[in-house]
Formats: C-alpha cells, structure tokens, sequence
C-alpha cells in the first residue's frame, strides 16, 4: 500500500513538473499569437467600419445599397437626396446581401429602399464557392455572420501568411496607414480616374472570368433575391435592382445565354413583385469611357453621374 502511494506520488509529481515544462514553452507562444491576432483584428478596414456604421446608424438609413463592387466603386451615397449608406464590398454575392440585411432587420426603422446589383455574373455565384472564398473571412470576423466552419476563417493570422500579417501591422501600427478604403458613407475611393485602366484589353479577359458553364447556383440565387423582395415588401420597402453600366469591350464579350438568362430573370422578377423595379443599364449610351475605371466598374466621375440618376428614378418611384 505504501508502494503504491509512493508510485502515485511520483506520477504526480512526474505529471505537475511536465505541465510547468509545457507552460513555460507554450505560454509565450500562445501569449505571442492572441497578440498578433488582437492586433490585427484591430486595424480598421471596410469590413470593421461598415459593421460599425450600421450598428450606429441602421435606424436612420432611408435607402441601403447593397452588392458587389458593381455598387461598391459605382454609387456614392454622397449625392443621393435620401439619408443612404453603401454596405456593398468587392465580391460580395447575394446570399451574403441577405445575411447583412438580416443582421439589421429590426434596426431599419426608416428603411424606405433598398437597392441591389444584379451583375452579369451575379445570378451564378457566391463568394464561398469563388476564387476569393478567402473574403469569407471578414463577415465571420467583422459582422458576426456564421458564413463557414472552416477555423481559419474566423482568424485574421490563420487567412493571412505570417509575412503578409506582420507586413499588415507594420503598415498600420508604425506607418499610419490604415486599410479602410471607403468615404464615410461607404463608397470605394480606390477607382480613380487619374489612374484609369485601358478599357480595350480588360473587356474581354474580364467577360471571360465572368462567365459561368456551371449554372447550378441560379435557382438559389434567385431564391435569395426573391426573400430580400419580400423581406421589403412586408415592410413597405422598395426594392431597386440594377444592372450596373459596363464599356463595350466588355458587354461585347458576354455569353449570350447567360446574359438572356439574368435579364429574363430580373424581367420577371418585376412583373411578379409590386415593389420590385429593374433597370437594366449594362449599354447605356449616357456614360462614355471617361466614366469607366476599367471595363466593368465606373470611375469617381461615372459613380457620380450613375449615382444622380439612380437617385432620380427612386424619386420618380416614390410611394
């Protein structure tokens, strides 16, 4: 008996000095990485500002773009005459509009329209299931939105190379710089035209990445889109959908299946949702290359004229 206590003893002890050992080892490396990721976390970006704005402000927003950057680098809230906020991202798909509308749905109180991009492309894919699945990151980081059980994607230093993080907090913690790139209202400052890019070469390559063979996705988009109509109209919102300007290098070089297939849609849409209203502008002759960015989104100039008479037609709509 007095073996066996004495045994036990020893593998206590044994068990207590080896978890000190593994303290000491692990301790600062657990310490060192909660670091980088707190600091990380805290340098400010679209995500973080957009989030932040709407739970200040959800309640007094009257008209919400929402989108891709179709909408990002497209509108700017600064010259509509309704108090408006542009909650759209780079990349941003429909599924992902719902969840952000979804998140706020008891705060917007005001909430007169809403208004959406229906793109070439947009019908056919979401984020999760793209080349920038990486985005995913940010709703599940910065808007609390379960978009993934991936653990990566609910951590700044697991998406990111550790070069690449500590390239990110040396920008901002010791240069200045930070990494929001929206105006207050949530434009996107980056498509400037001073730096225009060549709007003949883009075209193509850009209708080419696009474009969808697997079409597998458009029934569930539309879904989506159809719940956010009807989210709206048990709210007395409207709802604006638009197919964003684009330059002919670039409508030139589109599928042509596809591209019936999304106007058909949103055609229909209309016919079949009171508080549905659809522009199609993909070829409108108003904007002329000096609006265009690059062959798909408008630069400051044709965000301004596009964002003016988005603002006319929901006047013109009013209830």
């Amino acid at each position: 008996m007095v073996e066996k206590n004495n045994n036990l003893f020893i593998f206590n002890f044994k068990m207590r000095r080896f978890l000190i050992y593994c303290s000491a080892f692990l301790g600062p490396i657990i310490l060192t990485v909660l670091g980088l990721e707190f600091l990380l976390r805290n340098i400010p970006n679209d995500y973080s500002f957009k989030n932040g704005y709407l739970t200040k402000n959800s309640d007094r927003i009257q008209t919400l773009f929402l989108g891709s950057s179709h909408a990002f680098y497209d509108i700017n809230p600064e010259y509509m005459h309704t108090i408006s906020f542009n909650a759209a991202h780079v990349s941003q798909t429909l599924d992902l509009d719902f969840e952000i509308l979804m998140k706020y749905k008891k705060h917007f109180s005001k909430l007169k329209n809403i208004v959406i991009p229906v793109s070439y492309f947009s019908l056919f894919e979401q984020l999760g299931k793209t080349d920038e699945y990486w985005r995913l990151k940010n709703y599940s980081v910065y808007y609390n939105i379960h978009t993934t059980n991936k653990i990566a994607d609910y951590s700044e230093l697991l998406s990111y190379s550790l070069k690449i993080n500590l390239s990110r907090i040396d920008s901002y913690y010791f240069q200045g710089h930070s990494e929001i790139s929206c105006s207050n209202l949530g434009f996107g400052l980056k498509h400037n035209s001073k730096n225009n890019r060549d709007l003949i070469s883009s075209g193509p390559a850009t209708a080419q990445r696009h474009t969808y063979r697997d079409l597998s996705l458009y029934n569930e988009n539309l879904k989506i889109l159809s719940s956010i109509i009807e989210f709206a109209r048990k709210r007395n919102i409207q709802v604006f959908v638009f197919t964003p300007p684009a330059f002919h290098t670039y409508v030139k070089n589109l599928d042509t299946n596809q591209l019936n297939k999304t106007l058909s849609a949103m055609n229909e849409l209309q016919k079949k949702h009171n508080n549905c209203f659809y522009f199609n502008m993909l070829s409108d002759s108003v904007f002329t290359a000096k609006d265009f960015y690059d062959s798909d989104h408008l630069n400051e100039i044709g965000a301004e004229k596009f964002t003016i008479r988005m603002d006319r037609l929901i006047n013109n709509f009013r209830k």
